[in-house]
């Protein structure tokens, strides 16, 4: 499929507009209709603010997706065809975003699949991992190479104690439980005092009071940061919110009259001519990948009883030698499978922390003695090796989903679908 390699400096010099969903959005977000500022400038949108954009006459250039979660989907019901909008997704985004959109698809790199594919992975130019689609849209525009990148609907707090801007797709699944009793400003209170033990009171832009959150406050930093190491001009022009460091506040009028003086440049559109051959190819390597997983999963619970029996014959030093060698043995075969394997502690970030953390304690605790020391690392390998038995079974089901989307692809032969004997001419 298509990638956002093409888009590399695509843009370079043109202001960006990232649009996310706080409740300041709707104060501004309405210059954005006119169609001569909406020609001199790039428009990059969340997920979350298609729809309020789309229906306020506004399509964006792009829209930025990553939530790992099917939900997602409910942002891409009842859309209309979008030609000339293209999604910008990351790999790690629910595929229920990829069968909805209905417009062209660009996906960003992936070290994680990149080392799944091997040998089979292509050259990208990167584009930064976002812990938000807000980020996401961020670096993308940096991407593009634009300059300066102008924010709005960033608030990053609950702005008037509101949640989000007026329109999103939140308020549709929450219209059933409107009455004069519940209204929609209740229970946008309602999503914000949730977590309350979480909520700290800030001081926004404007010097009022304002709600902010552990999570928001932790996507500000993040922000921040990367603000300090751009090259570009950064405008937010939120206009209401939380202050940012490494951003200059402006008006967004302000933003748009100074900076959105001349037309965008074209953007390339994907042309997607998927290579059959190469389908074929990830085939055969996802079907490696999950007699792999099934190997790994085999040694591990074949591992459980050798840890079970060092933990009950701990004392027995001959004993314990048999099982030290057996247990090397497994963990040879481990590091034979190293690729696949380290594919899947990727996807153990659970059981990483629990092994990480183990660790420090057993280093923390100088008053332990050897013997000591040895119970604990056992009790450590016996907890890390239930959790990556899980990893194993949900790398199973991911595997085995993918080879099946594959196998449809392949069995269906699309019109976009190049075939195999075809490429071979070539």
């Amino acid at each position: 499929g298509a990638t956002t390699d093409e888009l590399h400096q695509a843009a370079a010099g043109c202001p960006a507009v990232c649009v996310s969903a706080g409740p300041s959005l709707a104060k501004n977000v309405h210059l954005l209709a006119d169609p001569q500022v909406r020609r001199n400038v790039i428009v990059i949108t969340a997920q979350t603010t298609l729809k309020p954009l789309l229906d306020r006459g506004i399509r964006p250039d792009f829209v930025t997706a990553l939530d790992y979660h099917e939900i997602s989907k409910r942002f891409y019901e009842d859309l209309p065809d979008l030609p000339d909008v293209t999604l910008v997704a990351e790999p790690k985004g629910h595929p229920t975003i990829i069968d909805h959109f209905p417009g062209p698809v660009r996906m960003t790199n992936s070290g994680l699949l990149d080392m799944m594919l091997g040998d089979l992975a292509r050259p990208r130019v990167p584009v930064k991992d976002g812990a938000t689609v807000a980020h996401l849209s961020f670096y993308l525009a940096q991407h593009l190479g634009c300059d300066p990148i102008i924010l709005v609907g960033q608030d990053l707090g609950f702005s008037e104690g509101l949640y989000y801007c007026p329109g999103t797709s939140i308020h549709d699944v929450w219209a059933n439980e409107l009455s004069p009793m519940n209204t929609l400003e209740m229970m946008e209170w309602q999503r914000v005092v949730r977590h309350r033990t979480h909520l700290q009171r800030m001081t926004d832009a404007r010097g009022q009071t304002i709600y902010s959150d552990e999570q928001m406050l932790t996507y500000l930093k993040q922000f921040e940061r990367d603000f300090v190491g751009a090259p570009q001009t950064i405008i937010d022009a939120t206009e209401g919110g939380l202050p940012k460091e490494g951003a200059d506040a402006m008006p967004f009028a302000d933003a748009l009259a100074e900076h959105a003086a001349s037309p965008a440049p074209e953007l390339p559109m994907p042309h997607i001519r998927i290579d059959a051959k190469r389908l074929q190819s990830i085939r055969d390597l996802l079907a490696i990948r999950i007699d792999e997983v099934q190997q790994l999963k085999q040694l591990a619970h074949d591992t459980v009883p050798i840890l079970r029996q060092m933990e009950e014959h701990q004392l027995d030093s001959e004993r314990m030698a048999k099982l030290f060698k057996r247990l090397e043995k497994q963990k040879k075969a481990v590091a034979r499978l190293n690729v696949t394997f380290d594919v899947v502690n990727n996807l153990n970030t659970i059981g990483a922390f629990k092994r990480s953390k183990a660790d420090r304690a057993i280093r923390a605790d100088e008053g332990d003695d050897a013997m000591a020391r040895q119970r604990k690392q056992i009790e450590r390998d016996m907890i890390n090796i239930e959790w990556l038995v899980q990893a194993y079974d949900e790398s199973l089901a991911i595997f085995e989903a993918s080879l099946q989307r594959v196998e449809q692809m392949l069995d269906g032969t699309p019109a976009n679908v190049i075939p195999a004997e075809a490429v071979a001419c070539e």
